[in-house]
């Protein structure tokens, strides 16, 4: 008795997939690496919202490369002019207003105007 094998018939020539399409479907995946390679490439680039803390007003015009002036206490000059003071305890204490402003410190925006130091300090404008 022989024993019948069963072959497997071949896919008839219409039901194969054209060479075209392969290549279609790789150059598919070509493309979409290519486009997600771009977007981390841009994503890497957008700068983050990092913030930074700076002691004093001086400390912060510095850090952002402004030029110092070689006075004593020294003062660093921001690109619209305004000076600030460098605080240096003891020598520059802020006692008035006007050595608030000077000393770079903002002003809050009230009548009469005030200006606070980072210590807490609100000085009031009596001009």
């Amino acid at each position: 008795m022989a024993i019948k094998t069963r072959k497997h018939p071949e896919k008839p020539l219409a039901e194969k997939e054209p060479v075209g399409i392969t290549f279609l479907k790789l150059a598919g995946v070509g493309v979409g690496a290519i486009i997600l390679l771009a977007i981390l490439g841009v994503l890497f680039f957008i700068p983050t919202n990092v913030t930074t803390s700076y002691s004093t007003p001086y400390d912060e015009c510095i850090a952002q490369g402004n030029p110092m002036l070689k006075t004593y206490p020294p003062k660093c000059v921001w690109p619209n002019g305004q000076t600030v003071v460098q605080i240096i305890p003891g020598v520059n204490d802020i006692r008035t207003f006007d050595d608030c402003v000077d000393a770079g410190y903002s002003i809050m925006e009230s009548y009469p105007e005030r200006c606070r130091t980072p210590e807490g300090k609100v000085f009031v404008n009596s001009k």
